[in-house]
């Protein structure tokens, strides 16, 4: 009755498929665990071709790299169930209910259950890391009861059961490029469509933060994905989803963009620093992401 929709891309999936086989068999109920390739490296593929022999396991190699949004298509294109559990490829399994529990939360209403996520409690020991786990243990860790007040905003696509009768309405861009905002994209659309969103406590462990470099190359790439998004979404929406695009939004409205710029210019240096060491400031983090969509705004460009 569930699949678990898995896409990977240069990892070694096999602890994480082979803990999924293991609750599956223990349920002994209707299911699969879809893994499928996104064009990863042939060593890496040689790595996880093992785990095509687990029960209840179907791993299907690929060789071309589709990106995030089209893998998700394609393996709920190929699922052989109408309930879907996304899971991204780098999680931790926490719980030996982790199944059970969506299993659970099966009903005749099609509906959308995200189980989020958790960062591990000790900062890594390479300072260059902890700008991706400081901002993922204090704006994305989840606390259940916040996020059923306001469900669709802030939505987290790494860990979540939907039916394939939702997830099929859904409308995927391929203006967006990259990494970020493609979970704000779907929480928008959940909201339109009316969705039933209920948060569970179900969430998986995010195994690996980036080198800051990484993390900041990527935040960059979400802020272009965020001014394609405010084209197709009303200002009042975006705002309610995106609390950055919110605080622009005031700023912008009150005169006041030439603040976060002044303080790029000012301090541009410390916050580079500030961004790299082993206690970042995500107040700094947060000037420093203002600024460039500020500037991106200003530019004009075409993104």
């Amino acid at each position: 009755m569930i699949a678990v929709c898995i896409p990977v891309f240069n990892r070694n999936i096999t602890a994480l498929a082979t803990a999924l086989s293991s609750q599956m068999t223990a349920l002994n109920k209707d299911g699969e665990i879809l893994i499928m390739d996104d064009g990863s490296d042939a060593s890496w593929q040689a790595i996880n071709a093992s785990i095509a022999h687990l029960p209840f396991v179907r791993y299907v190699p690929g060789t071309k790299n589709h990106g995030r949004i089209r893998i998700r298509q394609l393996l709920a294109q190929n699922a052989r169930f109408n309930w879907l559990v996304f899971l991204d490829g780098d999680s931790l399994l926490l719980s030996p209910r982790f199944l059970q529990n969506y299993f659970d939360e099966l009903s005749d209403t099609p509906c959308v259950v995200p189980g989020g996520r958790i960062y591990s409690q000790t900062p890594p020991p390479d300072c260059t890391c902890r700008l991706h786990w400081k901002y993922g243990t204090v704006r994305e860790a989840p606390n259940t009861a916040n996020r059923n007040r306001k469900p669709y905003a802030g939505f987290m696509s790494n860990n979540f059961l939907v039916h394939k009768s939702i997830f099929n309405q859904l409308q995927f861009h391929d203006s967006f490029t990259g990494y970020g905002h493609e979970d704000t994209w779907i929480g928008i659309q959940l909201e339109t469509l009316q969705v039933p969103v209920k948060y569970i406590d179900n969430a998986v462990e995010h195994d690996g933060v980036e080198a800051t470099a990484v993390f900041l190359a990527k935040t960059v790439n979400a802020l272009q994905n965020l001014a394609r998004l405010q084209k197709l979404v009303p200002v009042a929406q975006l705002k309610a989803h995106v609390r950055l695009y919110a605080f622009y939004y005031t700023l912008k409205t009150y005169r006041l963009l030439w603040l976060p710029r002044l303080l790029q210019t000012l301090m541009g240096l410390y916050i580079k620093t500030n961004l790299h060491s082993c206690n970042p400031s995500l107040f700094l983090f947060d000037v420093y992401r203002l600024h460039q969509f500020i500037d991106m705004q200003q530019a004009g460009s075409d993104l």
